[in-house]
């Protein structure tokens, strides 16, 4: 499954069967089977069909609306089942190619925030996190 990114004032989306068929003036239609979109995100002055909107809520594809500066005006939410799954998720997220880099900024974050949540709890005060060193050896203490 791969997200759908929609934009542009002259684009209409409509329900054609089981997919989703993005109409642009003087251009060939295209067509997008729901079951291979993760999520759609819509700039706000794409014309959307309500049945195409239903199908998506129904499908559990989430459609974020974005205004022109990029700010998230509004999200249709599906149902959930398995596009909410953490396999998906985690499927979704590995065909980023920028995956290795949002991974390791994850982790790190993930590390100093159990650093952050032990030092605290041991008495060693808040702010910047200790280096695992200094939470080593301030245990060690202890």
């Amino acid at each position: 499954m791969r997200p759908l990114y929609l934009k542009g004032a002259d684009a209409r989306v409509e329900l054609d069967g089981p997919a989703l068929k993005v109409r642009h003036p003087e251009r060939a239609d295209v067509w997008f089977p729901l079951q291979r979109v993760s999520r759609v995100v819509s700039d706000s002055r794409v014309g959307w069909a309500m049945p195409a909107l239903m199908a998506c809520a129904g499908g559990g594809i989430t459609v974020t609306f974005l205004a022109d500066d990029g700010a998230v005006l509004a999200r249709l939410v599906g149902q959930p089942g398995e596009r909410a799954e953490i396999r998906q998720r985690l499927r979704d997220a590995l065909l980023r190619p920028d995956w290795p880099a949002r991974y390791a900024d994850w982790r790190a974050g993930m590390q100093r925030m159990a650093l952050r949540s032990v030092a605290r709890r041991i008495g060693m005060g808040v702010g910047q996190p200790p280096t695992p060193r200094a939470l080593h050896q301030a245990l060690q203490a202890a």
